[in-house]
């Protein structure tokens, strides 16, 4: 009996940070909204890719919790937005990861509220699960179905932030692309610390011979 209650505690606990994160998104909403519109009236474009990297911060911050819940990490998949403000705005729209981020966003606005359902659980399990547990010596029926729509919310959350395949081969790609710049650039480092040793061993050698 102690055990399950640990563990509907553990599940609660879950479900009241996850019902939090979800108020913030709720309120995160409306700013984005309020964004939304002023990036149609062209005033707020440049607000559009730091709305995008916020979006993401969140995202993030939902993978680790549901990665602590569940013990298995879900992977991101990004395209880093730099550049001009014509380049990160068309990055921030046509990355494949800004539509997992908000398509997850706006159905947590829905099924992040889970905990309320998990709360009423609370006194009627731990009188039935007391006497079922304590008297009739069965298991526990009522508790565990807190850990259950713990388990629902973070199936959930998996599921929706999963970076789609195109999202992953992007950031494949971009990941190949940064690789082969830094590979070009420690080559081109390389060669010319080789021209410099010749120039400077051919250099000396010279002199060397011209003082004989």
């Amino acid at each position: 009996m102690w055990k399950t209650v640990q563990r509907a505690a553990w599940a609660t606990v879950h479900l009241v940070v996850a019902a939090a994160m979800a108020f913030g998104v709720w309120i995160f909403i409306t700013v984005l909204l309020i964004t939304a519109i002023g990036t149609v009236a062209v005033v707020g474009a440049w607000v559009l890719p730091e709305t995008v990297l916020l979006i993401r911060r969140i995202a993030g911050a939902k993978r680790g919790l549901t990665a602590g819940w569940t013990g298995r990490r879900i992977p991101e998949a990004y395209q880093t937005i730099g550049g001009t403000l014509r380049e990160r705005l068309r990055i921030a729209v046509r990355d494949p990861g800004t539509l997992t981020d908000l398509r997850w966003m706006l159905a947590y606005y829905f099924y992040g509220a889970l905990v309320f359902l998990a709360l009423p659980l609370w006194p009627v399990g731990l009188v039935v699960d007391g006497v079922w547990c304590g008297l009739l010596r069965r298991r526990a029926v009522v508790l565990p179905l807190i850990v259950r729509l713990a388990d629902l919310e973070a199936h959930w959350s998996t599921a929706l932030l999963v970076p789609s395949p195109k999202a992953q081969l992007a950031a494949r790609v971009e990941e190949l692309k940064e690789t082969r710049a830094d590979a070009i650039a420690a080559h081109g480092a390389e060669l010319r610390r080789i021209e410099r040793d010749l120039h400077d061993g051919a250099q000396a050698r010279l002199v060397a011979l011209s003082m004989w």
